[in-house]
């Protein structure tokens, strides 16, 4: 469903987890093998579902948007420490 999406529009296209963090983690790194070749964007990356998702998304240069609770330290550990360790670059869209 999600390739036939990704074909069908000419927009960026954002890829948006549950929550749920096995799900997340099964379902996302699925997505990012599928739209190989493609540019999604994949949300949220959490610190307990990142490095299996944010490894396949770099993989295969998808952009990873990570998400935190109200915490810089947090916020910045899961951006700095864990993501960009992974082999990710920071950059900001506002």
């Amino acid at each position: 469903m999600v390739k036939k999406s990704a074909d069908a529009i000419d927009v960026p296209l954002i890829v948006w987890g549950t929550a749920n963090h096995e799900k997340d983690t099964e379902v996302l790194t699925k997505v990012c093998e599928v739209l190989s070749g493609q540019t999604p964007h994949h949300r949220p990356v959490e610190e307990k579902d990142y490095k299996k998702i944010a490894a396949a998304a770099i993989a295969y240069k998808h952009t990873i948007i990570a998400s935190s609770p109200i915490d810089i330290n947090l916020s910045q550990a899961v951006e700095i420490s864990l993501l960009v360790n992974l082999g990710g670059r920071r950059r900001y869209d506002i």
